[in-house]
């Protein structure tokens, strides 16, 4: 049979993290002294607290998770977070993944770098862009999809959550991550992030306007827009 590609020797691509599918994506903010139920499910979760400090617990353990760290709740484990005395903002995405490498990120705390955050901050940005529903709702447990929602959007968070994966495995392993390049994520950069700052304060002059406010307009994280 004649080789439909010529000379060329087609090489299949691997795939180490497989997103088969989203099931909710979250932004919170905790109140002082605040508790979520305990729940389990069959399928992971990431949080990940970008200000404050929060109590996490994964089945009989309990832990604090702290500003920049995350935590994945494997499928099965039953889970909660709660708050003392003082606030905290987290991000979770939830999620359908089979691979074996998740066994990687069992048990263990892990520590967000810089482009780790811009991927977060990208899914939560393509989140409220893709989905109708409000990321702030704490017992949401079905998204609704936007009619008008960008083009391949769940796609772009699909990848977006394996190139987190990939990039902490890759940590986690102590390979380097050089290959994987962020600007293909069309991140906004910190220039155009200050400029979308100033001209919202701009047109706000005369009005109260808080880190919140922006944050929310801009849908990035309050600790990323410090």
């Amino acid at each position: 049979m004649e080789n439909k590609f010529g000379n060329y020797i087609r090489n299949p691509l691997r795939e180490s993290f497989n997103v088969r599918s989203i099931f909710t994506i979250h932004y919170f903010r905790y109140g002082k002294n605040f508790r979520v139920r305990k729940e389990s499910h069959n399928f992971w979760e990431m949080v990940y607290i970008d200000s404050g400090r929060a109590i996490v617990s994964a089945d009989e353990r309990e832990f604090p998770l702290l500003r920049g760290q995350a935590y994945f709740h494997k499928p099965g484990e039953e889970h909660t977070i709660r708050t003392e005395d003082e606030f905290a903002n987290s991000a979770i995405v939830s999620f359908e993944c089979d691979s074996r490498a998740m066994s990687l990120f069992e048990n263990r705390t892990l520590v967000f770098d810089e482009f780790e955050k811009q991927l977060l901050n990208k899914i939560i940005s393509e989140g409220k862009l893709s989905f109708k529903d409000k990321l702030d709702d704490i017992y949401l447990v079905k998204m609704t999809p936007r009619e008008n929602a960008p083009f391949a959007g769940a796609q772009l968070i699909k990848n977006c959550v394996e190139l987190l994966l990939i990039s902490m495995a890759r940590k986690l392993l102590n390979e380097d991550r050089s290959e994987i390049i962020s600007e293909s994520l069309s991140v906004p950069s910190g220039v155009k992030l200050v400029e979308n700052i100033l001209r919202i304060l701009n047109e706000n002059i005369y009005n109260n306007i808080d880190l919140d406010t922006i944050s929310e307009k801009l849908s990035f994280s309050k600790t990323y827009i410090k």
